[in-house]
C-alpha cells in the first residue's frame, strides 16, 4: 500500500513540476532548421521529405521560397510547410505552414458546394485551435492576441522571442467562402532592432 502511495505522490509531484515548467527564453528556428542555414544544410537535414520549390509558391512577401514539405503531420493535421530565404543573403529565414490541400477536398457539386466550404471553415477554426493549444504548450501564453471585431472573423496570436516571431493567423471572408489559415516562425530582423 506505501508503494501504490509513493508511486501516487511521485506522479503528482512530477505533474505539478510540468506544469510549473517556463516557456522558452529563446526560439531560434523550427525543428531542426535554425535561422541562417542554407539550404543545402535543410536538404541534408530532411532528405527525401524536403522537395525543391521554383520560388512561386508560398505566401511571404519578404521571401522566397525555396522548399516544401507537403503533407507535413502536426497531430491530425496536415500542413503544407514552405521553407524561405532572405532574397538578399540566401540564408533560410522563415518556415511557414498552411493547411495542407489535401486536409480539405473540394469536390464541385453544386449543392455540395456550399456544405463543404462550410465544413472547410470549420475544419480551418478547428485545426487553429488544435496549433493554439500546441503553440501554449510548447512556448507558454501568446505575447499578444487579437480578433478584429470588425466582423472579418480575422483572428491572430503571437509568441515573440529574440531571435524568432511565431504568428498563428485565421481570416474567414464573411461574404464569400474563403478563409486562410497560416502559421509563420520568422527570424528577428536584429540589425533593424539594434537601430531602433
Amino acid at each position: 500500500m506505501r508503494t501504490v502511495f509513493r508511486l501516487w505522490t511521485s506522479l503528482i509531484v512530477l505533474g505539478i513540476a510540468l506544469l510549473g515548467q517556463a516557456p522558452p527564453k529563446d526560439v531560434n528556428g523550427w525543428g531542426k532548421i535554425k535561422w541562417g542555414m542554407t539550404v543545402a544544410q535543410i536538404k541534408a537535414l530532411y532528405g527525401a521529405q524536403v522537395q525543391d520549390s521554383d520560388g512561386s509558391g508560398g505566401n511571404s512577401a519578404d521571401y522566397i521560397e525555396k522548399l516544401v514539405i507537403k503533407g507535413f503531420a502536426i497531430g491530425d493535421d496536415n500542413m503544407d510547410v514552405s521553407v524561405n530565404i532572405d532574397p538578399k543573403s540566401k540564408l533560410i529565414k522563415e518556415v511557414s505552414f498552411s493547411l495542407a490541400a489535401s486536409s480539405m477536398p473540394i469536390k464541385e457539386t453544386g449543392d455540395n458546394l456550399l456544405r463543404q466550404a462550410h465544413v472547410q471553415k470549420l475544419a480551418r477554426s478547428v485545426t487553429y485551435a488544435h496549433l493554439k493549444d500546441s503553440l501554449t504548450q510548447k512556448y507558454g501564453r501568446p505575447t499578444s492576441e487579437e480578433k478584429e471585431s470588425n466582423g472579418s472573423g480575422d483572428t491572430f496570436a503571437t509568441w515573440m522571442f529574440p531571435s524568432t516571431v511565431i504568428r498563428l493567423y485565421l481570416a474567414e471572408a464573411t461574404n464569400i467562402e474563403f478563409g486562410i489559415l497560416r502559421l509563420r516562425y520568422t527570424a528577428t530582423d536584429k540589425k533593424a532592432l539594434d537601430k531602433l
